[in-house]
């Protein structure tokens, strides 16, 4: 998309067309430079931000020097300023909207001094700076919901890290429990099989108690 739009914009710039039918001017070698300095950069607009807008400014400035900004490259310009406040640190894309428009202020400046002051408007300007503020807009709104998405991130791994402790400590219990039970029953066992040994040979009837008594255990343990 963004190198469709560099493209027709350039055309467009380049020869003069209008919204009622083509106007085919064949411009300057100067100005043909500049018109596609101010547009074709927009086409790899996400890979470097910063040079584009630089690059795209400069041009459309020196377009507004000679009187020839049409909106095409108030465009451009917009586009390319979106992606530095949006892609940029938030610093750096303070500083390049300070420093574009004050490269826009120069080219104004410089066709009020000469023949194109009729030409002289605010519109490049504005652009830059409305589609600058949008950027910065969506990309506040942006870091907003990264920083929601981080909080309930937090509260997932929270729950989960306080799930496997309550089930670290069920288990615990659970172990200790059948330690006790455990420890009970082969003291049980202990005594019973003892008490067998004891009285096995004199009283026979008390010793198969015993023995039944152990078996009990043993298998309800």
């Amino acid at each position: 998309m963004d190198v469709v739009a560099a493209v027709l914009a350039m055309f467009v710039i380049t020869f003069g067309l209008r919204v009622h039918g083509p106007r085919f001017v064949m411009p300057t070698a100067g100005v043909a430079a500049i018109t596609v300095a101010a547009t074709l950069p927009v086409a790899v607009r996400r890979l470097w931000p910063l040079p584009v807008l630089a690059v795209v400014t400069v041009a459309v400035a020196a377009l507004t020097a000679v009187g020839r900004a049409p909106l095409t490259g108030d465009l451009m310009l917009g586009m390319a300023a979106y992606m530095a406040a949006v892609r940029l640190p938030r610093t750096v894309a303070v500083v390049s909207l300070v420093a574009t428009e004050a490269a826009l202020l120069g080219g104004l400046l410089a066709a009020a001094a000469t023949t194109h002051t009729q030409n002289v408007m605010l519109h490049s300007m504005l652009a830059a700076a409305a589609m600058w503020f949008v950027g910065y807009g969506v990309r506040e709104r942006r870091r907003y919901r990264a920083g929601l998405a981080e909080q309930a991130a937090q509260r997932q791994r929270a729950e989960a890290e306080h799930a496997r402790h309550a089930l670290q400590e069920e288990r615990l219990r659970i172990a200790r429990e059948l330690h006790d039970v455990l420890a009970h029953t082969l003291s049980v066992v202990t005594v019973q099989a003892g008490v067998g040994r004891r009285v096995g040979a004199a009283r026979p009837a008390e010793a198969m108690r015993a023995l039944r008594a152990v078996e009990e255990a043993s298998r309800g343990a």
